[in-house]
């Protein structure tokens, strides 16, 4: 399936990448080795080498325009004609940037996944024909329901159904 995701923290991965080479495909277990076991395995891929970099862009996108970003060495990694951008700093994708430092031109992909909350669609949005938020385990996700809360007072909003709303 065409398309592309950015941005995956795994420095391990990237510097599989780096020492496979710029076309070499390899066996690469990427994501899923941060955090708690709930948020996800690591994905156990055939992937080819497509492009290195640096890590370095200048964000165009409002949330970083002007701004360089470090994401520290990074890599493209494409499976089966997806292509996969995985980097050395843990950042959230909120700016087209973190395609193209790997050669991805975002807005010639029939799909992106972005690893963001909510501040990529100030850069995404414009590109985007629809845009699907994806309830995924993570410490950021926007579902409170998942979040074993304790200690607190019951039943509140939003946790318990027939709950409104006190300001």
């Amino acid at each position: 399936m065409p398309g592309a995701a950015a941005a995956i923290f795994d420095p391990e991965a990237v510097q599989q990448a780096i020492e496979a080479g710029i076309g070499a495909e390899r066996d690469f277990r990427i994501g899923g080795k941060v955090g708690p076991p709930e948020h996800g395995q690591p994905l156990e891929v055939r992937g080819r080498v497509t492009r290195l970099s640096d890590g370095f862009f200048v964000g165009h996108g409002p949330v970083v325009r002007g701004q360089t970003v470090a994401s520290g060495p990074s890599a493209c990694i494409e499976v089966n004609g997806f292509k996969l951008v995985v980097t050395s700093i843990r950042h959230a994708a909120n700016d087209r940037g973190y395609f193209k430092m790997v050669g991805v031109v975002p807005e010639e992909e029939p799909l992106l996944v972005v690893k963001s909350r909510g501040h990529f669609r100030a850069d995404f949005e414009p590109i985007a024909e629809q845009i699907i938020e994806v309830d995924a385990p993570g410490a950021a996700n926007p579902n409170v329901l998942r979040y074993p809360f304790q200690r607190v007072r019951r039943p509140v909003w939003p946790l318990d159904p027939g709950v409104a709303w006190e300001e």
